[in-house]
């Protein structure tokens, strides 16, 4: 009768991953705080995932153009007269829409990978944060784009 020990079951297969110990968003915190806290808030999140994953060529790369998207959207608001053929709800659709490309594009094989590998992830509370930071850091460039040019003379 042959002796069955525990090394002798052990195959690479049976072998189960470690999970991974540190915590990302997932899309529904990004795209919550994108809405909110406009651009800024989702560059936070999918930065800080990018710098999880040890991309982080990648997370500097998301703040480059989000930068650039920003500065481009800023001068689009002041130079043009797109406020006045879209409504300013629009925006937050826009830019959210934009976001979720790229998470979806750049981060949602890695997501599925660590949630698969049962991986924590944070609360909705951090994406709240990230909102807020993000508001705090665009609501001058919204009051400046919706006042217009013009008018930032006469504050």
């Amino acid at each position: 009768m042959e002796q069955v020990t525990s090394s002798s079951l052990e195959t690479k297969n049976d072998i189960l991953p470690v999970p991974p110990e540190y915590k990302i968003n997932i899309e529904k915190g990004i795209l919550i705080a994108t809405f909110i806290g406009g651009p800024i808030a989702g560059a936070i999140l999918i930065a800080e995932n990018f710098n999880r994953f040890g991309k982080e060529t990648s997370a500097r790369n998301t703040w480059v153009f989000t930068i650039l998207g920003i500065v481009l959207f800023t001068i689009t608001l002041f130079y043009t007269r797109i406020l006045e053929i879209l409504s300013p709800i629009t925006l937050p659709f826009l830019y959210t829409g934009v976001i979720s490309l790229c998470y979806y594009y750049f981060q949602e094989k890695l997501v599925k990978t660590h949630l698969a590998n049962d991986g924590p992830i944070y609360t909705i509370d951090r994406s709240l944060l990230a909102a807020l930071i993000g508001l705090i850091i665009m609501a001058p460039i919204y009051f400046f784009a919706y006042r217009g040019i013009e008018n930032i003379g006469s504050l």
